[in-house]
């Protein structure tokens, strides 16, 4: 199995997870590795890696990459749905301080694709990860 396609189809389905479980992101985020489960699905994904072409170091490094990736735009999806869900409605109000970028960007958060998003996001990583290779 090509790398390419564990990376992606792991980093996929840890964010459905996450996303059909956003209150627990905290929770995993935090999760250390002496977790019996946490090692599991670490070990998991590192045989994978491993299977594929990747040395310990590499593979570590791409778990840490897989993990905090995910992690993090499973949060900044689930803090910045309530912009996404006035689609067609009146603008979620800011803070009146907010950043003006921010203010400047409302208008196309309200209208991101977080599939696109996550997708342009695992783009990048794997093309950054091929020139390792």
């Amino acid at each position: 199995i090509p790398w390419q396609l564990v990376f992606r189809e792991v980093s996929r389905a840890y964010r459905a997870l996450l996303l059909r479980h956003p209150h627990a992101i905290p929770l995993l985020a935090a999760l250390p590795l002496s977790d019996p489960a946490a090692a599991r699905a670490a070990g998991a994904v590192m045989a994978l890696l491993r299977a594929a072409g990747f040395d310990a170091q590499s593979a570590l490094k791409t778990l840490a990459t897989i993990t905090s990736y995910v992690v993090g735009v499973a949060q900044w999806e689930v803090g910045t749905a309530p912009y996404r869900a006035e689609r067609g409605g009146a603008p979620f109000p800011l803070p009146a301080d907010a950043d003006p970028y921010l203010v400047e960007l409302a208008p196309q958060l309200a209208e991101d694709d977080c599939d696109e998003t996550f997708e342009f996001g695992l783009d990048v990583i794997v093309r950054g990860l091929e020139t390792r290779s």
